[in-house]
C-alpha cells in the first residue's frame, strides 16, 4: 500500500472538511500496517506475493523471478536457494584457489629459468638463442634491412628496432663515424636510453626523441633479423594525372619502360596552376613513412575549418622577406605522394637552407629563385632573375631555380660568373616552352652582366646551356620530387657545377620509391618540428 492510497483511506474515515493528514501521521499509520502484516505473516520472503511484489504493488510474472535474470523460474529459484549451501561455495572457492596457486608456481619456475638464461648470456657476452640465427655487426646485408638496436651499458640490451641502411656513408650532410651505420628508429623499446651518437643539429639525445629519425649507430650493436623489407610498389588502379608532357599512366600495370616513354610524350597541356595541381596517386598509410603518417593525423581536422599554416620566409632564402601559406590539401599532396605545388617546394627550400646550408656555412655559396616567380613563365621574369643574381658576393656560387613550365617541374642551375646554365629535366623529351625559358634566362644573364659592366666577347654574350643526363622518372607525378632530390644532392656534395652525366655518387637510371619516401620524410619531419611541435 502506498502513501497516496493510505492518505485517501484516512480522508474517507475523517469528518467532512478535515485537513489532510500530516506526513508523520502517514508514516506512523503505514508502519503500523506493516508491523501488523508481519505479525500475521501476510508477507512472504519468496514466491508470487513476496515482499518485493508487495512493495512494488506488482505481482510476479508467471514463470520468472523479478531481479534474477532471464531463464530463472520460481521452481529453479527455489532449487538454487535450497541446494547452494555454504559448504559447496567453499569447495568452489578452494578449487579456484588451488588453480591460482598452481599457475603462480609455474610462473615462478619460468621466471627462474629466464633469469638463469640471462645470467649465462651476460657471463658469456653472447647473443640470446632467439638472436643466434641473426646476422650481427659487420656482416649486415647490403641495402635496407630490418634490425634490432642494442646498447652495451650497463649490459647488452635491446633499446629500439628499425631499419639499417647499410652502404650509405652520409648522414645529415655529414660523413658517418667509422664503424657506424645509418639507421632509422621505428619502434622504441627503452625510451630513455641515450643515443650512441647524439644528433647535435636537432638536439636529439635519447631514443624516444629519435623516433622516425635517421641516426648513426655502432655496427657491433646492430643485429639484423634477416627479414627483407617489402618493396613499396605502386598502388594498383592509380588515378590519372596531368603531368607535363605526360599522358595518364597506370602505375600498377607492368609495362616496358620504353613504352612508358612513348606514352609520356603524348597529350601535353600547358595550362594550370601550381598550387593544388590536379589529382594525385594516393599511397597507403602503411607505405608512407612514420613522419608523414604522423603529420597526416595532425592535419585531419584542418580541412573542416579551412585552416592554413603561415610560414615566415626570411630574406636570406629568396632575397626578399615574405610569407608562405600552405593548407592541409597542399600538405596532403606530398603526404600521399601526389603532384606537389609551389608552396611545398618553397618549404623544402627552407629546409635545405636551415638544415643543410646554415650548419655547413654554405649560405653564400648556394642561392634560390622563388618557384612563385618562375612558374609557367607567364610573367616577365628576366628582370627578377637578374636582380636575384646580384646577390652573389663572389664567383664560386650556384643559383638553383625550380621552374614550373607546362605542368612540369624542371631545375635550372646557373653560375652567373662563368655564364653557364645547367638544365636538369627528369623526362626524356624537352617541354614545348623550353625555347621561352631559354630566352628568359639568357636575357637575365645579359642584364646581369650589363649591370655589372662585365666586358665579354660577342661569342660569349649568350649563356652556355648544358643539358645534364640526370635520373629519369618512370611515372607522371614524380617531377617535383626529382627536382627536390637534385637540389638536395647538389648541396650535400657542395658542388657548383654538374658533370654531364650527373654526380657519380648519385648516378642512376631512376630513383627508387624508398629514396623518394625518405625525401617526403625529410619534408614532414622538418614541418612538424618547426611549425607544429
Amino acid at each position: 500500500m502506498g502513501y497516496a492510497l493510505l492518505e485517501q483511506q484516512i480522508m474517507q474515515q475523517a469528518e467532512p472538511g478535515a485537513p489532510p493528514p500530516g506526513r508523520h501521521v502517514l508514516w506512523r499509520s503505514g508502519h503500523e500496517i506493516l508491523l501488523q502484516s508481519q505479525t500475521n505473516k501476510e508477507l512472504k520472503e519468496n514466491g508470487e506475493e513476496d515482499i518485493l511484489a508487495k512493495a512494488l504493488n506488482k505481482p510476479e510474472y508467471l514463470g520468472c523471478v523479478r531481479g534474477m535474470g532471464f531463464g530463472i523460474s520460481q521452481k529453479n529459484y527455489q532449487y538454487i536457494r535450497k541446494n547452494r549451501k555454504q559448504d559447496q561455495l567453499l569447495a568452489i572457492v578452494a578449487t579456484l584457489q588451488a588453480r591460482v596457486n598452481r599457475m603462480d608456481a609455474e610462473l615462478v619456475d619460468v621466471k627462474g629459468k629466464l633469469a638463469e638464461k640471462k645470467a649465462a648470456e651476460k657471463k658469456n657476452n653472447t647473443p640470446s638463442v632467439t638472436d643466434s640465427c641473426m646476422v650481427a655487426g659487420h656482416n649486415l646485408p647490403e641495402g635496407i634491412s630490418r634490425c634490432i638496436l642494442y646498447l652495451s651499458t650497463p649490459n647488452r640490451h635491446v633499446v629500439a628496432k628499425g631499419k639499417v641502411h647499410n652502404g650509405e656513408q652520409i648522414l645529415h650532410n655529414t660523413p658517418l663515424p667509422p664503424n657506424h651505420a645509418k639507421v632509422i628508429i621505428e619502434i622504441v623499446v627503452e625510451p630513455s636510453a641515450p643515443l650512441p651518437v647524439p644528433d647535435v643539429y636537432d638536439d636529439i639525445t635519447i631514443v624516444h626523441e629519435a623516433m622516425g629519425a635517421f641516426v648513426a649507430w655502432p655496427l657491433d650493436l646492430i643485429i639484423s633479423d634477416a627479414r627483407p623489407v617489402k618493396s613499396k610498389g605502386q598502388a594498383k588502379d592509380s588515378q590519372k594525372t596531368n603531368e607535363s608532357i605526360a599522358s595518364p599512366i597506370k602505375i600498377g600495370k607492368k609495362e616496358n619502360p620504353k613504352n612508358n616513354k612513348k606514352r609520356i610524350n603524348k597529350g601535353r597541356k600547358d595550362t594550370g596552376k601550381v598550387v593544388c595541381q590536379g589529382p594525385s596517386t594516393p599511397i597507403d598509410a602503411g607505405v608512407a613513412g612514420i613522419w608523414c603518417n604522423f603529420l597526416r593525423q595532425q592535419t585531419l581536422h584542418w580541412s573542416s575549418i579551412s585552416k592554413s599554416c603561415e610560414i615566415p620566409m626570411d630574406k636570406d632564402i629568396f632575397g626578399e622577406l615574405g610569407k608562405e601559406f600552405i593548407s592541409a590539401e597542399e600538405i596532403n599532396e606530398i603526404l600521399r605522394h601526389g603532384w606537389i605545388g609551389a608552396s611545398v617546394m618553397c618549404i623544402f627550400i627552407r629546409y635545405l637552407y636551415y638544415e643543410l646550408m646554415l650548419p655547413t656555412q654554405n649560405t653564400s655559396r648556394f642561392f634560390f629563385l622563388s618557384p612563385h616567380q618562375t612558374w609557367d613563365l607567364s610573367i616577365p621574369t628576366s628582370q627578377y632573375i637578374a636582380k636575384m643574381l646580384t646577390r652573389a658576393q663572389h664567383d664560386e656560387v650556384l643559383f638553383l631555380a625550380p621552374c614550373y613550365i607546362g605542368k612540369h617541374w624542371v631545375l635550372i642551375a646557373t653560375n652567373p660568373t662563368s655564364n653557364v646554365i645547367y638544365y636538369l629535366d627528369s623526362l626524356p623529351n624537352q617541354p614545348r616552352k623550353l625555347p621561352i625559358m631559354k630566352e628568359i634566362f639568357t636575357n637575365a644573364m645579359a642584364i646581369y652582366h650589363g649591370q655589372r659592366g662585365s666586358r665579354m666577347s660577342k661569342s660569349k654574350t649568350n649563356a652556355n646551356w648544358i643539358t645534364i643526363k640526370c635520373p629519369q622518372q618512370t611515372n607522371g607525378i614524380d617531377c617535383g620530387y626529382y627536382v627536390m632530390k637534385f637540389m638536395k644532392e647538389t648541396i650535400t656534395l657542395n658542388q657548383i657545377s654538374f658533370p654531364l652525366e650527373y654526380f657519380p655518387e648519385y648516378r642512376c637510371d631512376s630513383y627508387t620509391q624508398q629514396q623518394l619516401t625518405e625525401l617526403e620524410e625529410d619534408w614532414a619531419r622538418y614541418f612538424i618540428k618547426k611549425f607544429i611541435s
